[in-house]
C-alpha cells in the first residue's frame, strides 16, 4: 500500500525504507537484499520497526545505517501471515531530480478560476519540491450570427505560470471568462 517503489538517500545519511501492506491476521514482515535475509538488530546496519497503523494496515521501516554505494539496489519487503505471502521491491538510490507529476486533471471551475489536481511522482528523495503550473490562452470562441458553433481565435503565445508551492491540487485563478487555456504542471 505503500505509494512509491523507490526511496532516496544520498551516501552516508540514516535511510528508511517503508512498505506498507493491508492484511489480516497482523503480517509478519521480513527484509532481504539481493536475494538474501538480512539481519537487523541493535548495533546492526540494519534495523527494522513494524507498527500497527490501522485495525488491517500494518507498516515496516527497515533503517539503513549511514549508508554506502554497496547499499543502493532492490530491497524485498515480504509480508507472511496465515493467509499467505506477499512481496514487493522498493529501490534506494541516490537523491536526484524529481519525476514528472501526470494525470492532470480539473476538479473544480468557476468563470474565472480552475481547481487542478496530479500526481506528484516521487521527489527524488527532495522534501522541498514545488510545483509550478504554467498556462497559455489559445483561443476565445466567437459566435457566428445565427448558429450555435464556436470558431477559435488564432493561438496566445503569452504564457503565464502559477506558483502552487507543495500542493498536488491548486487553484489557478484571475483567468479571463470564454477563453481556452491549455495547462501544464512541473
Amino acid at each position: 500500500m505503500h505509494q512509491y517503489d523507490k526511496v532516496a538517500h544520498d551516501l552516508q545519511e540514516n535511510a528508511k525504507v517503508n512498505c506498507e501492506v493491508k492484511a489480516f491476521p497482523r503480517p509478519d514482515f521480513e527484509w532481504s537484499f539481493n536475494g538474501k535475509r538480512l539481519l537487523t538488530g541493535m548495533g546492526e546496519h540494519y534495523d527494522v520497526n513494524a507498527t500497527a497503523m490501522s485495525e488491517d494496515m500494518f507498516r515496516s521501516i527497515l533503517v539503513i545505517t549511514s549508508i554506502s554505494e554497496l547499499d543502493y539496489g532492490e530491497y524485498t519487503c515480504t509480508a507472511r501471515n496465515a493467509m499467505g505471502h506477499l512481496e514487493t521491491n522498493i529501490r534506494l538510490q541516490p537523491k536526484g531530480s524529481p519525476e514528472k507529476p501526470n494525470s492532470l486533471i480539473a476538479v473544480a471551475s468557476t468563470h474565472n478560476s480552475v481547481t487542478l489536481q496530479w500526481d506528484p511522482g516521487f521527489d527524488g528523495g527532495l522534501v522541498d519540491t514545488k510545483y509550478f503550473v504554467s498556462y497559455r490562452k489559445i483561443g476565445a470562441p466567437d459566435q457566428l450570427p445565427g448558429c450555435d458553433i464556436a470558431v477559435a481565435r488564432s493561438d496566445s503565445r503569452e504564457g503565464k505560470e502559477f506558483d502552487c508551492q507543495r500542493n498536488s491540487t491548486c487553484n489557478v485563478t484571475s483567468l479571463e471568462p470564454h477563453y481556452t487555456y491549455v495547462f501544464k504542471v512541473q
